[in-house]
């Protein structure tokens, strides 16, 4: 941010600058706003790479911010995406953090989630964690992309997690609060007692591959925001458009209206609308008759 963006966010009552480098903390002085101080001078092109490099000019500005009268700074080392010196700079964080132990610390985690095609959930628990560890103050995360949706939730639930764990002194494990979404802790099912097949009949279920169109018409299913929605439509034209927010609710509105005649179809729309109902609860793209795995 250059000197009239942060003057104007000041007017503004904004409660934390984002961020002061070497080229801007001389533009200020008695600064009451918090402000975060990077490592890097954006008028000279500087950024030091090396731990011990980064931490001594980052203590710099934290010092001179205090001879201008700076009331509350908070250090940000800058955390690095994987690949691009993600381990050297999480240890700019510890050191950092041993010249310093009360200084506020941010930790922005989001350039290593919205850097990386995999799921945040993990991800998030271990940076949480790390900066837990590190005693960071503030962390920082961005919901920019589809799959970075709901981190803050995330964040959130994972900063509880670390909260009780240190207050318990134990890892957080068995807190009675998670962040296993689609694995578990233990698989729960009921055994299946095999010597049933002695006595009834076993079949070896097989897909049919016939269509067979339903006098009543046909279902269009899609995921809008937070409700699933099914279209009946009889030929080119819609005629009931249902919304609701699990399958359940949408087959018990099918089956009260009388909107399907073929069990098959019954069976197949259900399928469909369980199908959407695990895609607007895991964040997952739903397409009618795309697999969503």
């Amino acid at each position: 941010m250059n000197k009239a963006e942060i003057k104007k966010a000041i007017e503004c009552e904004i409660d934390l600058i984002l961020s002061i480098n070497g080229a801007t903390i001389d533009e200020f002085q008695n600064l009451e706003v918090p402000a975060v101080l990077v490592p890097l001078n954006t008028k000279r092109g500087h950024y030091p790479r090396a731990p011990r490099e980064k931490v001594e000019y980052l203590m710099k500005l934290v010092k001179k911010s205090g001879k201008l009268g700076y009331k509350r700074v908070i250090a940000d080392p800058i955390l690095e995406p994987v690949n691009r010196g993600f381990v050297e700079s999480l240890s700019s964080f510890y050191e950092l953090r041993g010249l310093d132990p009360e200084l506020p610390i941010l930790m922005g985690i989001g350039n290593v989630i919205e850097l990386y095609d995999a799921d945040s959930v993990g991800m998030t628990a271990l940076l949480v964690g790390a900066a837990s560890e590190l005693g960071a103050s503030f962390v920082l995360t961005v919901e920019a992309s589809d799959k970075t949706q709901g981190n803050v939730a995330e964040v959130r639930k994972t900063r509880e997690m670390m909260t009780i764990s240190r207050l318990r002194s134990t890892v957080p494990k068995d807190l009675g609060l998670d962040l296993l979404i689609l694995k578990e802790k233990r698989k729960v099912f009921d055994l299946y007692d095999k010597n049933v097949e002695k006595v009834a009949r076993t079949i070896h279920a097989s897909a049919k591959k016939e269509f067979k169109l339903d006098q009543k018409g046909f279902f269009k299913i899609f995921v809008d925001k937070s409700e699933i929605v099914a279209v009946l439509y009889a030929g080119r034209d819609p005629k009931i458009v249902i919304r609701g927010k699990t399958a359940e609710e949408i087959c018990d509105e099918i089956i009260e209206r009388g909107l399907i005649s073929d069990i098959e179809h019954a069976a197949y729309v259900g399928r469909e609308l369980q199908k959407a109902e695990i895609a607007l609860r895991t964040g997952r793209s739903y397409l009618q008759e795309k697999e969503l795995f």
